[in-house]
């Protein structure tokens, strides 16, 4: 999905992705990510989409402003997304507990930064 590794590095290391969670979401699929340190909480949630879904096809996004240290409460790994009526909410964590995170927005910045996501709950 990402030949080159992820643009988050404030994990630990950026080059093995896992858990992907894929959806439609208007024109385009959007693919929410793992990446982080095996054993550890430096963990990160990132993004990437594509029109086709076609491997070759996906742009890296970055984080989403979903991230961890062991000093969080959580690990922020195995991402879902969420539709909830017209809301989109992503669900993210571990065997330490499950967070969500409401009202994400799935557009970011055309330059691919990092999403604002509120406090998890």
């Amino acid at each position: 999905m990402l030949p080159n590794g992820s643009k988050i590095t404030s994990a630990g290391q950026n080059t093995h992705t896992w858990a992907p969670d894929v959806h439609r979401v208007g024109d385009l699929y959007h693919l929410y990510y793992s990446v982080g340190s095996f054993g550890s909480q430096n963990s990160a949630v990132g993004l990437a989409t594509s029109a086709t879904i076609e491997p070759g096809s996906w742009t890296d996004r970055g984080g989403v402003g979903v991230g961890s240290t062991a000093a969080k409460p959580h690990n922020a790994i195995d991402a879902n997304l969420l539709r909830v009526g017209g809301s989109y909410l992503l669900s993210f964590g571990s065997l330490l507990g499950r967070y969500l995170s409401g009202g994400a927005r799935l557009g970011g910045d055309e330059d691919g930064g990092e999403r604002q996501l509120p406090d998890c709950v």
